[in-house]
């Protein structure tokens, strides 16, 4: 009798220990394998652990502020796109709506010059000549400056593709198609026609 009593005793007191460490797992708020197993072996349902929720909760925060500096990111590139694209409009018209302003201010000291060869200007009309020149040639050096040529052709054969023949004169002795007369110059930008030449063009001797 007294075996039996002191068996019961000591496994009451077993249980209890097992009771009081499984309380202890709850209470820390760990996971226990532990307790898992003694649970299963008495048959009893336990709760999924909640660390791993935890931790998925903390990554899926993590995400989602991702996601929004992401987001404003992606609203900051847009919006930087866009003013870009309105301020290259913007100077692109600027640029053709001025674009002959640089042509224009040289053109104002042709006129400065012309102005003073007037003011310069003898009663008899004696140095009007070399005013006229002295414009010339200063105009001629701007057009120069912005890639604008004259090109005389006397002397040339006639080239329909850069020359207007306003007449043809048989009998002058000159080859049949050469320029011998020139009203206008041909002028050039760069390598592109401006103007064409307006000359007078020999013809062939009529019989």
């Amino acid at each position: 009798m007294v075996n039996t009593y002191d068996n019961r005793g000591k496994g009451d007191a077993d249980s209890g220990v097992i009771e009081e460490e499984r309380h202890e797992s709850h209470d820390d708020g760990t996971c226990s394998s532990f307790e898992d197993v003694v649970a299963s072996e008495e048959g009893v349902s336990v709760e999924e652990p909640s660390c791993g929720e935890e931790e998925a909760g903390e990554i899926i925060a993590q995400l989602r502020l991702e996601v929004q500096e992401n987001y404003n990111k992606y609203l900051r590139a847009v919006a930087e796109l866009e003013n870009f694209r309105k301020r290259s409009i913007k100077e692109r018209a600027e640029a053709a709506k001025y674009a002959g302003e640089n042509i224009a201010r040289d053109l104002l000291e042709v006129i400065d010059t012309l102005e003073i060869a007037l003011n310069q200007t003898n009663t008899d009309g004696t140095t009007i000549i070399d005013g006229v020149r002295l414009v010339l040639e200063r105009f001629n050096s701007i057009l120069g400056n912005h890639s604008i040529r004259g090109e005389s052709a006397l002397g040339e054969m006639f080239d329909p593709s850069r020359h207007e023949a306003l007449a043809t004169v048989p009998g002058s002795g000159a080859r049949e198609g050469e320029i011998i007369e020139e009203f206008k110059k041909a002028y050039y930008f760069k390598d592109k026609l401006l103007r064409p030449g307006q000359v007078v063009v020999a013809a062939a001797e009529t019989a």
